[in-house]
């Protein structure tokens, strides 16, 4: 029996490489997708998001460090208080995705792909991306107490930054990718093995 249960077991194996669709009919998102849970399957996302929950979560502390030294003034500015509610907010949740990343093996038995299903999970996403946003939101307000000019030229500065990463994502890495790709074909038509190589170490394949 057991040897028919093996055969079987290869036959499907089989069948299901022969239906592989090719990477190159796979969306943009299917991709993502893909490489997302092959980070938390090797645990190289739970690194990233402990040190993000980490840092903010320690960002959040130093306001209130911080704020110990305005002493009760704070109550009479309605900006502080609103910031301080922000930043609180902040210090609990994201203090508790660092316990939450600290004890993911223990908790999913090292499952990686659990613990990349409970990242598809909108709602956990939802209460995971409040707590980063959190102390962004704080510092608004905190930056607004202390100068509306500051405060102006922050977002200025945000928005150039967006733009900046937007036109990058968009047009100036395709630019990258052809003119790589225009060396490749060159190297090809000239069969110039070496420099076919030297890009292939320099840029990937």
């Amino acid at each position: 029996m057991s040897y028919i249960w093996v055969h079987k077991e290869k036959v499907r194996k089989k069948t299901i490489e022969s239906f592989k669709i090719p990477l190159g009919k796979l969306t943009k998102e299917q991709l993502a997708l893909i490489a997302f849970r092959k980070d938390h399957e090797s645990g190289k996302a739970t690194e990233v998001y402990l040190l993000w929950h980490s840092v903010v979560t320690a960002i959040s502390f130093a306001f209130f460090i911080g704020l110990f030294s305005l002493g009760n003034s704070y109550r009479e500015s309605c900006l502080l208080l609103i910031a301080s509610i922000f930043f609180a907010v902040s210090l609990t949740m994201n203090s508790s995705f660092c316990i939450f990343y600290q004890l993911s093996n223990r908790l999913t038995s090292g499952d990686g792909n659990l613990l990349f299903k409970i990242h598809l999970v909108r709602k956990f996403e939802i209460v995971r991306t409040t707590a980063i946003v959190s102390p962004l939101i704080g510092t608004i307000f905190l930056i607004l107490y202390y100068s509306v000019l500051a405060l102006i030229i922050c977002l200025i500065a945000f928005g150039i930054t967006a733009f900046i990463i937007n036109k990058t994502l968009s047009t100036y890495v395709l630019e990258i990718d052809n003119k790589i790709h225009e060396e490749r074909l060159e190297a090809i038509e000239k069969d110039d093995f070496e420099k076919q190589d030297l890009l292939d170490r320099l840029y990937g394949k």
